[in-house]
């Protein structure tokens, strides 16, 4: 997985969407590459979570990522890429994005 943050006032690129009052969004550029023959283990987009720096995680927003569209058609070293948007309160900044799935996080990256 490789990630960028990105962050924007109170609107993404696009003006597609909008933060509520007290938050912003900020982007994690996601790309997951199928390594092996196992099958895919990320679902949907929306089993990740950001945390703060003072530990609070938000869940997504929004996303660009559709895992339904190629669930069970990658092949070795094929990837999808997209965004994963989460609406973070002002003043604090995600450092760490989480796999969660049932909540239970599988695997941790630190975000630059």
């Amino acid at each position: 997985m490789d990630l960028a943050r990105y962050e924007d006032e109170h609107e993404d690129g696009d003006g597609f969407l909008v933060a509520g009052e007290g938050y912003h969004l900020e982007r994690a550029e996601v790309t997951l590459k199928k390594v092996s023959e196992a099958e895919s283990g990320a679902s949907t987009p929306f089993e990740f979570e950001l945390e703060d720096s003072k530990g609070t995680r938000y869940r997504p927003r929004a996303t660009t990522i559709d895992f339904g569209e190629t669930e069970g058609s990658l092949g070795v070293g094929d990837e999808i890429r997209g965004l994963i948007i989460f609406e973070v309160k002002d003043g604090a900044t995600g450092s760490r994005l989480f796999y969660a799935p049932g909540q239970q996080p599988l695997a941790e990256w630190d975000v630059p």
